[in-house]
């Protein structure tokens, strides 16, 4: 019985060669919370509306690089509909966001996602959104924004917010931006 258990431990198999590293794939960015898609109701001016949100990756931009891989850019589609109405169908890219933006920033981060603010009541006349730029190989280098939608004028405007970190063991505490 010892000499068939010792012939086979000298059967193992050779351990296979290691392959040569290759160039890293571009990959999308990877998410950091938000989802890639977002649908909601919303109660505007008495009328239910229907929140569409996806992010996703965005072809049309050079991609990202940074210390751990190269990654797609990011777009944000919002689509809101009350009934048969487009009140909103527009694209976001990381263009609409550079002017707030450091020339580093502007290099290394992406859009990570898009959603109704939850923070603020949108109303018939106003519709709040929130949105992040993260790098996408750390979640905690952020840039959030507030949007605001004008439904009147069909206007945007847009602000950086300073950067919140919730530990769940303290309060969240604010970073100067």
């Amino acid at each position: 019985m010892i000499a068939i258990l010792t012939a086979c431990k000298k059967q193992e198999a050779a351990p296979e060669p290691q392959a040569k590293p290759t160039a890293q794939k571009v990959e999308t960015a990877r998410p950091t919370g938000f989802d890639a898609e977002r649908e909601l109701t919303l109660k505007l001016g008495g009328r239910d509306c229907d929140v569409h949100i996806v992010c996703e990756p965005d072809n049309e931009r050079p991609t990202v690089k940074d210390e751990t891989g190269e990654y797609l850019e990011q777009k944000a589609q919002l689509e809101i509909t009350c009934g048969d109405e487009t009140i909103v169908n527009r694209t976001f890219t990381k263009d609409d966001f550079e002017r707030y933006l450091s020339k580093d920033e502007a290099a290394r981060l992406v859009i990570q996602g898009m959603l109704i603010d939850p923070s603020k009541t949108s109303t018939a006349s106003t519709i709040y959104l929130a949105a992040q730029l993260c790098s996408p190989s750390d979640e905690e280098d952020c840039r959030p924004f507030s949007i605001t939608y004008n439904v009147g004028n069909d206007t945007f405007s847009m602000k950086q917010e300073p950067l919140r970190i919730i530990d769940p063991d303290e309060e969240a505490e604010e970073e100067g931006v």
